[in-house]
C-alpha cells in the first residue's frame, strides 16, 4: 500500500492530464471576452465541455483549438468552423492559440497567489478571475458593476452555508474510487 501511495503521488504531479486534475473548459475571444468553468476530472468530455462553453460561443464563430476530440464534435454539431492547431505550433495562418495559452498562464498564476483553491470553490474563483482580469471597465466602473450585482442578486447566503456546501459530485466519486483502490491493493 505504501508503493501505491507513491504511485498516486507521482500520478498527481506528472505533466499533462491525469485523473487527479480538474478539467476547466475555457473560451477566450479575440476581443477579450472569456468564460471558464469546471467540467470534471481528467481529460474533458464532450458533454462537460459543451455544457460549460457551448452556449457562450456566438454562431458563425471560428473555434481555434488543439487536437482535443470534444472540440471537433462541438464544432460539427453546433455548426462552427474549427481550425486545429497542430502540437508544438501556436499558429495556423491567421489563427493562433496564444490568447488561450496566455489566459491559462494568468489563471494558474491567479490560483497560485491564493495558494490553491478548494475544488468546490473553483468556479467562484474562475468568475472572480474573469471579472478582475478580463472585464474591460476600469477600477471604479468595475466596483460599480460588482456592487450593483451584489445588491440585485436574489440569493441570500451565510458564510456558514458556503463552507458547508457539498463538494462537486464527480470529485467525490474520484476520491472514493482512489481510497477503494488502496484498500483493495
Amino acid at each position: 500500500s505504501c508503493e501505491r501511495d507513491v504511485e498516486d503521488a507521482n500520478e498527481r504531479y506528472k505533466r499533462g492530464l491525469s485523473e487527479w486534475q480538474v478539467c476547466v473548459a475555457c473560451v477566450v475571444s479575440t476581443n477579450g471576452m472569456s468564460v471558464a468553468k469546471v467540467t470534471g476530472v481528467g481529460t474533458g468530455s464532450y458533454a462537460g465541455i459543451d455544457a460549460a462553453i457551448g452556449d457562450h460561443i456566438v454562431e458563425g464563430s471560428v473555434l481555434c483549438t488543439d487536437g482535443g476530440r470534444p472540440y471537433a464534435r462541438i464544432a460539427r454539431e453546433r455548426g462552427f468552423e474549427r481550425v486545429k492547431v497542430e502540437p508544438k505550433h501556436h499558429v495556423k495562418g491567421v489563427y493562433g492559440i496564444q490568447h488561450i495559452n496566455n489566459y491559462h498562464a494568468r489563471m494558474k498564476h491567479f490560483m497560485m497567489i491564493h495558494e490553491g483553491v478548494a475544488t468546490k470553490h473553483l468556479n467562484s474563483y474562475l468568475v472572480w478571475f474573469n471579472f478582475a482580469r478580463y472585464a474591460k471597465e476600469q477600477g471604479g466602473e468595475k466596483m460599480r458593476i460588482l456592487m450593483e450585482h451584489i445588491v440585485k442578486a436574489k440569493c441570500w447566503t451565510r458564510v456558514v452555508d458556503i463552507s458547508n456546501r457539498p463538494d462537486i459530485p464527480y470529485i467525490n466519486e474520484r476520491v472514493k474510487r482512489a481510497s477503494f483502490d488502496r484498500r483493495v491493493a
